[in-house]
């Protein structure tokens, strides 16, 4: 649940009332709470995607960024994917790891704005930064295939670490994947020098 700073009890349907009264004197984490409440349909408020964006709008005009990534989020949800991907671009610039992980996504897939793989994994790598463990787990996605950048398994194995540790639920079986190739390519890798120096002892020329 996004609900956060404002303690209201174990009664969850007290916070609505609470959220509102914080609202209503400007308090821009009660605004986005608010929003995130009528959005979801939580703690018996009905749902009213209405009511939400426009909490969304009230709460990212003071900036914050994650009400732009909510508000942006109700644009994917209308198809409004171009209009989508500026507001997580906005969101990014506070260095906020959830929106950098969300443009990264909208590059790498091409939704809203024009694909480019390079410029995915550096926002993935800067919200990896920052501790965003799916972002991690992309980051090693992208090495272990070699998008946006030249193969790099022992990179994607080191990712796929940080992202367990991140508790990232999919890394540990990515790691396994990734674990298994590089000793596979580690295997033929000693097949094939072991080939070449039979090879020299069998050939006169290197006598």
């Amino acid at each position: 649940m996004c609900q956060q700073g404002i303690p209201f009890g174990p009664d969850a349907s007290q916070a609505c009332d609470l959220y509102t009264k914080a609202a209503d004197q400007g308090h821009v984490g009660a605004i986005f709470n608010l929003a995130c409440l009528y959005r979801d349909g939580q703690c018996d408020v009905e749902q009213d995607l209405v009511r939400a964006k426009e909490l969304f709008e009230a709460a990212a005009a003071k900036g914050h960024a994650a009400a732009l990534c909510g508000l942006a989020g109700l644009h994917d949800a209308e198809g409004d994917h171009i209009g989508s991907f500026k507001l997580y671009k906005r969101a990014a610039t506070s260095g906020y790891s959830t929106a950098l992980h969300n443009v990264a996504c909208a590059l790498r897939s091409g939704e809203g704005v024009e694909r480019n793989m390079e410029m995915a994994l550096k926002y993935f790598e800067a919200a990896a930064a920052r501790g965003h463990g799916k972002a991690q787990y992309n980051v090693g996605c992208m090495n272990a295939v070699g998008q946006g950048t030249a193969v790099n398994l022992v990179h994607a194995r080191a990712c796929f670490e940080r992202a367990q540790n991140l508790g990232f639920a999919n890394a540990s079986v990515a790691l396994k994947k990734v674990e298994k190739k590089l000793k596979k390519t580690k295997t033929q890798h000693v097949s094939c020098i072991t080939c070449f120096v039979l090879k020299l002892q069998t050939d006169t020329h290197w006598l």
